[in-house]
């Protein structure tokens, strides 16, 4: 099977436990995450990519 290109590059690395539980909250929008993770880093540029996923998905559940 093959991916469409946002997921072909988002599973070329191995997404974070957090990564994923962003892909199940927001139903498979790969950009969707891209957007929150960027957000994140962006506020807080030191942030690991791991990191800033964790971050958006505190920041998800404590906004929702």
């Amino acid at each position: 099977m093959k991916l469409p290109g946002v997921f072909r590059k988002w599973f070329a690395t191995r997404p974070s436990a957090a990564e994923k539980q962003l892909l199940v909250r927001c139903r498979g929008d790969a950009a969707q995450i891209e957007r929150l993770i960027g957000y994140e880093q962006s506020r807080r540029p030191h942030l690991s990519r791991a990191a800033a996923s964790e971050a958006a998905l505190e920041r998800w559940t404590r906004d929702r």
